[in-house]
């Protein structure tokens, strides 16, 4: 009998994601939704899978919108990969801060130059995160109950509810699927596969 783990009695009493969160290692989220906050702070909540909102600083909030746009709509079903890195400073003491490394959406390294302190700017890297191309895993399937299946499995393991935006999409996805499925089978058919779908039909004397 393995040992029950004590991760949960450290995860900071918070309803955002925070740095402490991450200081056992990295994680890779997908954008669930982004939102408008009223803090003038931390504008941007970014719903993310099996996580608290991820409101990002100034400069990672640069880095996203300048790897995926400034359309918030546009995020929703893309990955990132969070970090902590113990050296961001916050009046000038290091208290550590939530950064970005990898984003899906980019073929290759992109270099920014972001702002670190009033007088200095310095060179920031974000690498290609190689996730599940959905729309093309979707348009693969030729039978709409595996493709189906695969949806149901897919929203257990990232907790998506039938309201959650990547969800909803995803699920549109399958529907126009699974209408070319059902559109390609019956170009298919045989005479014989056609006729056995029709019943008993009565014979004209």
């Amino acid at each position: 009998m393995s040992e029950p783990s004590l991760q949960d009695t450290i995860i900071p009493k918070s309803d955002q994601l925070n740095a402490d969160d991450l200081i056992t290692g990295p994680i890779t989220v997908t954008v669930e939704a982004v939102k408008r906050s009223p803090s003038p702070e931390q504008p941007i909540d970014i719903c993310i899978t099996g996580h608290r909102p991820f409101r990002p600083c100034k400069s990672m909030r640069r880095v996203l919108i300048s790897v995926w746009g400034d359309k918030g709509s546009e995020w929703i079903g893309k990955s990132m990969t969070l970090y902590c890195d113990p050296n961001v400073k916050y009046g000038g003491v290091e208290v550590g801060g939530i950064r970005i490394s990898h984003v899906s959406g980019i073929d290759e390294e992109i270099k920014l130059a972001l702002t670190t302190t009033r007088a200095k700017r310095s060179l920031y890297k974000v690498l290609p995160l190689k996730t599940m191309d959905y729309e093309a895993h979707i348009s693969a399937f030729k039978d709409a109950k595996k493709m189906r299946e695969w949806l149901v499995a897919l929203a257990k393991e990232n907790n998506w509810t039938k309201t959650t935006p990547v969800y909803v999409s995803l699920r549109n996805a399958c529907a126009e699927q699974a209408k070319k499925i059902e559109a390609d089978n019956a170009k298919t058919q045989t005479p014989d596969e056609f006729g056995a779908g029709l019943g008993p039909v009565q014979e004209v004397e």
